[in-house]
Order: structure tokens, then C-alpha cells, then sequence
């Protein structure tokens, strides 16, 4: 089925003349004369985040490269796209993650009242958060760069542990 954009995507405020002044798409304040299909276009990307890593996993985990006759699933993602396999392993990877850790596929989505929280942001976490961390996870990616939070996980994995660097309970400090 086709993405549709309701009015909960979309809702203006207008200016003392009537006219729009502003819209608040997922939280932001976008000034009306701004294009707001590049905007449009990543909430819809955003929407097929989820499916699109459900159906990944479900592909990874049941081999579907065999029936394509193909005998990896790198030899597959050349053979048909021009690339290599990794894409639908962090995507099936990313859906086994959004299992294990329901807040972390809220903040994907928005469901949680936040920002949504962009979907290789959220393939980072899903790596080495636990349940008792990823709150903590999450409100470091509305807060930091993409590249700061990237470090903060490499560090994390590096240590073994599930808590961002001096971030962790007192027994992992």
C-alpha cells in the first residue's frame, strides 16, 4: 500500500494575517516557505523502517538467496543489485534489535513523544544497548551528533559493555 501523510504529520501555525508562518513536522518548527518534501520524503522513509527490517531479518533468517539460485547472500545482492549483502544483514540485525528492545523501536518511530531518531542511529544502539541502557542511549542520540554517538557505541563495544562510557551504573564505572 501506498505511504500516506496525515495531518498529524503536517500541522501549521499561521501568522497574524491568516497566512501559514510555520509547520511542525515531527517536532520541528519548519518556516512555511520552506520545501518540505525532502522533509516529506524522510518521514516516509522513516514509516518503512520497520517493515523493511522485518523483511530483511525474515530473508536472512530463511536463506532466501537459495531460491534465486544464488549461494550467498553477497552473491545474491550482486547478482541482482549491484551490491553486496551487507545492507540486508543490518537490516535484519537492526529488526532483531527493535525486538529485544521495544523503547529503542518507539524512538525509531517517534511513538515515545521524541524525535525520531534516525535508522542507522538506531542500528548503533541496537548493537550494544540492554534494556536497563538504551533510555540512556536514546536520549544521548537526541543530543549528540551522529558521529559523537558513533564513537560513544565503539567505545562502549570496546569495554564490553552495555552503558556509554562513565555513563553505566556504579558497578560498571
Amino acid at each position: 500500500a501506498p505511504i500516506r501523510l496525515s495531518a498529524a504529520d503536517f500541522t501549521s501555525t499561521t501568522s497574524s494575517v491568516g497566512t501559514p508562518a510555520a509547520m511542525l513536522i515531527n517536532g520541528h518548527v519548519i518556516p512555511a516557505n520552506v520545501n518540505v518534501a525532502p522533509l516529506a520524503l524522510r518521514n516516509a522513509l522513516d514509516r518503512v523502517s520497520l517493515p523493511l527490517a522485518r523483511a530483511a531479518r525474515v530473508f536472512v533468517d530463511r536463506r532466501g538467496w537459495t531460491r534465486f539460485g544464488c549461494s550467498s547472500l553477497d552473491d545474491l545482492g550482486l547478482e541482482f543489485f549491484d551490491r553486496s549483502g551487507r545492507t540486508l544483514r543490518e537490516l535484519a540485525s537492526l529488526d532483531r534489535s527493535l525486538t529485544r528492545l521495544p523503547r529503542l523501536r518507539r524512538a525509531l518511530t517517534g511513538q515515545d513523544g521524541g524525535v525520531r531518531i534516525h535508522r542507522t542511529v538506531a542500528a548503533w544502539i541496537g548493537r550494544v544497548a540492554s534494556e536497563e541502557s538504551v533510555g540512556t542511549w536514546i536520549a544521548l542520540a537526541r543530543t549528540t551528533s551522529s558521529r559523537e554517538l558513533r564513537d560513544l557505541v565503539r567505545a562502549a563495544r570496546s569495554a564490553r559493555s552495555a552503558w556509554p562510557p562513565g555513563l553505566g551504573p556504579v558497578e560498571n564505572r
